[in-house]
């Protein structure tokens, strides 16, 4: 399967592997589903559910497995990215480098 950046979503079906390099500045953005990814050179693997992102800041190789169907979107960065944490478990966190974004969904 080859990837390119776009605007537009792709589904991954579950257990389907897709590996990805050269994704510097490039984001994951998950839609629907659950997916698992990992990063050479980091300790840390990654569950990313529907409303979470990954900021990948290197050209390593890149694992990414949907758990389930998952709709992904793989997008350029930005080019100003403005993000703050609003005290409800909304926020940025920055590992090595990456910024994982989530963000809870409330009950109503």
């Amino acid at each position: 399967m080859k990837l390119t950046l776009s605007s537009k979503p792709f589904v991954l079906q579950p257990d389907t592997l897709v590996g990805l390099r050269g994704a510097k500045n490039a984001r994951v953005r998950v839609l629907r589903g659950r997916l698992w990814l990992t990063v050479e050179g980091m300790r840390q693997d990654f569950i990313l559910e529907p409303g979470s992102a990954f900021l990948f800041s290197n050209n390593a190789l890149a694992l990414l497995e949907a758990k389930t169907e998952c709709e992904l979107l793989l997008e350029p960065r930005r080019k100003r990215l403005l993000f703050h944490g609003d005290g409800q478990g909304n926020g940025i966190r920055v590992e090595n480098g990456c910024g994982l974004f989530s963000s809870k969904r409330g009950d109503g």
